[in-house]
């Protein structure tokens, strides 16, 4: 996981700006994922296909709601790396 490097700095944006910038993208990806979750694969929708496509459609998707995880990981430790600075 990469944490970002940005120092908090009077020439750069506030503390506050990079906090709730990082709150809503935080927030945007959490409705992202629990839309991604609604939208999961469904075995009813594969009733006429052979069962790797649901299988390979689970997996897929498991795949990329990883993705989501993961960067919502990344941008919480990075809210918690902005909160520890001054200013």
């Amino acid at each position: 996981m990469a944490t970002l490097k940005l120092k908090v700095n009077i020439n750069g944006s506030s503390k506050e700006n990079l906090l709730e910038q990082h709150r809503e993208i935080y927030s945007h990806l959490l409705e992202a994922r629990s839309m991604m979750r609604k939208a999961f694969p469904h075995g009813r929708d594969y009733q006429v296909n052979p069962e790797e496509d649901y299988l390979h459609d689970r997996d897929e998707t498991e795949r990329r709601l990883d993705i989501i995880d993961n960067l919502m990981e990344e941008y919480q430790q990075d809210y918690f790396y902005i909160e520890t600075q001054g200013r």
